[in-house]
């Protein structure tokens, strides 16, 4: 469990990574992080890649455990 949720982590850092080199470097991630619509569109971002990821076999599904 713990190792599928570091895989997880992973996925989500090196995503972020990305998305902020993207921006450049006038990007201002203080005010960026307080913008309920720039965490969405973040959020949005990291999801997509991990459906991406799901759909090609490249990533675990995470289930909670019942």
């Amino acid at each position: 469990m713990l190792a599928l949720i570091r895989e997880i982590s992973n996925d989500i850092i090196t995503e972020l990574d990305y998305y902020l080199k993207d921006q450049g470097d006038r990007y201002d991630y203080k005010s960026e992080f307080k913008s309920e619509k720039a965490i969405l569109s973040i959020r949005n971002e990291v999801l997509k890649a991990y459906e991406k990821d799901k759909y090609r076999g490249r990533a675990t599904v995470f289930v909670l455990p019942a």
